[in-house]
């Protein structure tokens, strides 16, 4: 992807389906746990993105996020996605970077995104889809 379209996707307003675009980028460790109690006042937009396909089960992936600047585009190069983030900020999303609700001024083109997600115990042996 050339840079100026990975720039303009990345400063692009970041929704569930863009977040769930950007586990490909960023190591995501997905393992069966029971799913711990969630209090969707500490969740911004805790509403289903899409009513229209919302289901019973579904996570809202939104919340604190580890984020770090690729300022040299070295991140893929480096594997950043095979160990955490080196002085990861910390982002609300579902705000892109710049965006003053996600806490992260605009400082380069590239960002790396990292969070564990936890699968429910009650969805093991189920499809799981991440909707992009």
């Amino acid at each position: 992807m050339e840079r100026h379209s990975r720039a303009h996707l990345m400063r692009g307003a970041i929704s569930l389906g863009a977040v769930l675009a950007l586990l490909s980028a960023a190591k995501t460790t997905i393992a069966h746990a029971q799913a711990p109690p969630r209090s969707d006042s500490t969740i911004p937009l805790p509403e289903h993105p899409r009513p229209d396909f919302q289901r019973a089960d579904w996570l809202n992936l939104n919340g604190q996020w580890r984020f770090r600047f690729d300022q040299k585009d070295e991140g893929e190069k480096a594997e950043w996605f095979n160990a955490a983030l080196v002085a990861p900020h910390s982002i609300l999303v579902p705000f892109s970077w710049g965006a003053p609700l996600s806490g992260v001024a605009d400082s380069a083109d590239i960002g790396w995104y990292q969070r564990t997600v936890r699968v429910p115990e009650s969805w093991r042996g189920k499809r799981v889809f991440l909707v992009v």
